[in-house]
């Protein structure tokens, strides 16, 4: 018979204590380690906040520039025709006046007319009055305005006033504007004063308000002519023939006066102030050039 004999087995606790022993000594090492994990995502999340917010900023930032940008006034075409066309950049801003420095206490005068079209100031010779163009006729030589008052009744002094066929805004290289030479010195009564060389000299300026900008209109000549009309003989665009009529009031034309010193050219917009001067076959003509256009 063998002789075998029965181990006894090992007690459970030689088991777990050094198990627990082992868990004891590596848990403060898991504790360490679980915060600083803890504290990663938290950086992490405050990282991913804050870009959010920086993102949501610029956006905004952006969002406000682009609504600063649509807030600012488009220059208007017809702004940009006056600075592109004009020879004269520099050197009579003496002469420009804004719009709180000009009298339009008439301006109200006419404002339910829809064919009021600017309003024209020359202190000088005692005009602040509105310029009319006459809408919705298919005559370009519409005189309408040259018979009838702003309340549309006939008679005189009648209104200060441009052809259909002169552009409204005042880009024309040569616009015409017509008014009666009243005895009592209203509409264009007084442009006669213009005859005097002190007075022409002295007074340079005229002005044209209109929707969008004030104009500055420096005189260039003051002379009787032919009775004709500039934008008939000459033309209203370029066409080669401003400076036709330029050459016209300085060598052709009767008695006068022309500033020498300026030197307009085909490119500029002249705006002519033509009245009669008690001869059927002549005019009177003061003629301007914008040297300056102001937003209003």
């Amino acid at each position: 018979m063998s002789d075998r004999r029965h181990r006894p087995k090992a007690p459970v606790w030689i088991i777990v204590l050094p198990a627990a022993a082992l868990f004891l000594i590596l848990l403060p090492a898991l504790n360490t380690r679980t915060p600083e994990k803890t504290e990663k995502t938290a950086e992490s999340s405050d990282s991913e906040e804050t870009q959010e917010m920086a993102e949501e900023e610029t956006t905004e930032t952006s969002e406000t520039e682009e609504m600063e940008e649509s807030l600012e006034p488009e220059v208007p075409l017809c702004l940009q025709r006056w600075q592109e066309g004009t020879s004269f950049e520099t050197g009579y801003e003496e002469g420009a006046l804004s719009f709180d420095k000009i009298d339009t206490s008439k301006m109200d005068s006419a404002a339910g007319n829809s064919d009021v079209r600017a309003y024209l100031y020359d202190s000088a010779v005692g005009v602040a009055d509105p310029v009319f163009r006459k809408m919705g006729t298919s005559n370009p030589y519409d005189d309408y305005y040259l018979h009838h008052n702003a309340d549309g009744s006939e008679g005189y002094p009648a209104c200060i006033y441009m052809e259909p066929l002169n552009r409204a805004d005042f880009t024309d290289n040569i616009t015409v504007l017509y008014g009666h030479n009243m005895r009592d010195g209203s509409a264009f009564g007084q442009l006669k004063n213009y005859r005097d060389e002190d007075f022409f000299n002295k007074n340079r300026f005229f002005y044209l308000v209109t929707r969008d900008a004030v104009l500055t209109c420096r005189i260039y000549a003051a002379k009787v002519i032919d009775s004709l009309r500039p934008t008939v003989a000459f033309g209203t665009d370029k066409e080669g023939k401003t400076k036709a009529y330029l050459d016209y009031l300085k060598d052709d034309c009767g008695a006068g006066f022309v500033d020498t010193s300026m030197k307009p050219s085909d490119s500029d917009h002249l705006v002519v102030l033509q009245t009669c001067c008690g001869l059927d076959d002549y005019r009177y003509d003061v003629t301007g050039v914008i040297v300056a256009a102001q937003m209003r």
